[in-house]
């Protein structure tokens, strides 16, 4: 473990949850439990964004209606979607940004919007909008924005 604690702790929990195993941070913060609440929060988040990660990448499933997690197509262009909605952890609405599926099946595309997503974490300016969580499901790559009005 060489960088923060907590950041090395969500990394053992996401690379079990990729596996198809989910580990319980109590388990993962045994020998630090100072960081169980962080710890706890942060899965508390990554789950939410898989759930709304598996809502967009279901092209068959039926949009949840108003007052639900996720809500309506915002608008596309060539390489993805944006979605609106709902961290109900937060009580804020959001921006859910995916490739399309074509796109998410190639390495290339996948990684363009992956650097994309790097690059906007790496500015901080009025006008280059802010990345809240940078997810991967298995329909491809997606990014959770701030809804912009």
């Amino acid at each position: 473990m060489d960088g923060d604690p907590l950041d090395d702790l969500l990394d053992a929990w996401q690379a079990a949850f990729d596996r198809g195993r989910e580990v319980p941070p109590a388990e993962l913060c045994r020998d630090r439990p100072d960081l169980l609440p962080g710890l706890e929060r942060r899965v508390a988040d990554l789950r939410w964004a898989a759930r709304l990660a598996a809502q967009v990448a279901d092209p068959h499933s039926t949009r949840p209606s108003a007052g639900s997690e996720f809500g309506e197509k915002l608008g596309g262009g060539g390489m993805g979607d944006v979605y609106r909605a709902r961290d109900p952890r937060l009580g804020r609405d959001v921006a859910v940004k995916t490739l399309k599926p074509a796109l998410a099946a190639d390495p290339v595309a996948r990684g363009r919007f992956l650097r994309e997503a790097r690059a906007a974490a790496a500015v901080r300016h009025d006008h280059v909008c802010p990345i809240y969580h940078v997810g991967e499901a298995p329909a491809g790559p997606f990014l959770v924005l701030p809804l912009l009005a």
